[in-house]
């Protein structure tokens, strides 16, 4: 049977495709498909080759600590074992990473994953506020460019700071930061 163009479940049996209100259901209680449901539900939320490779190239710049903690979390997501996400971590690297992370590990012992995430955090990125607040000075904002994308760049670029920020009165109210600089930009001749 066919209705508005989609066929009933039981010419798709084993697949998850949706079925109109109206068209008969097979029961699903005890099938394969429910089964691989329940067992997939157990297992990690990503597997260790979803994971893009991190290069030393992505740890340049104010953005490498974010693109650390992304990659780390993702390892982390694989593995409740600290020995296996470190194994993932030595696979997903490029080899200069990997010779670096692999000294660590040996000189280290580290014997959390917390205490190993907060130690490349530090050793592998740049955690000069200083830099970052540089790098929102040299924003400059482009005629075709939309001010709302500037503004968002900008708001990229303040979070950075703030995360680097190690109190929380060191930066100014980043709301009439981004406003001043906005105005400043748009207004100014090029």
């Amino acid at each position: 049977m066919q209705v508005h163009g989609i066929r009933d479940q039981s010419c798709t049996a084993g697949h998850n495709v949706a079925v109109p209100d109206g068209c008969p259901r097979k029961s699903t209680t005890s099938s394969a498909p429910a089964r691989r449901r329940m067992h997939r539900s157990a297992q990690p939320a990503r597997v260790s080759g979803d994971i893009r490779m991190l290069n030393l190239s992505d740890l340049q710049g104010i953005e490498a600590e974010g693109r650390l903690t992304v990659f780390l979390s993702q390892v982390e997501s694989c593995s409740e074992d600290l020995e296996e996400r470190k194994r993932i971590l030595m696979t997903r690297v490029d080899p200069p990473l990997a010779l670096y992370a692999q000294n660590a590990l040996s000189v280290y012992k580290f014997r959390s994953w917390d205490t190993l995430t907060y130690w490349l955090c530090e050793e592998l990125t740049d955690n000069n506020v200083d830099r970052v607040l540089n790098s929102i000075s040299e924003v400059k904002y482009d005629w075709l460019e939309d001010p709302q994308d500037f503004a968002t760049k900008l708001k990229c670029k303040y979070a950075i700071l703030e995360a680097k920020s190690k109190y929380p009165g060191e930066v100014l109210r980043r709301d009439k930061i981004i406003k001043n600089e906005t105005v400043e930009r748009i207004t100014k001749p090029q």
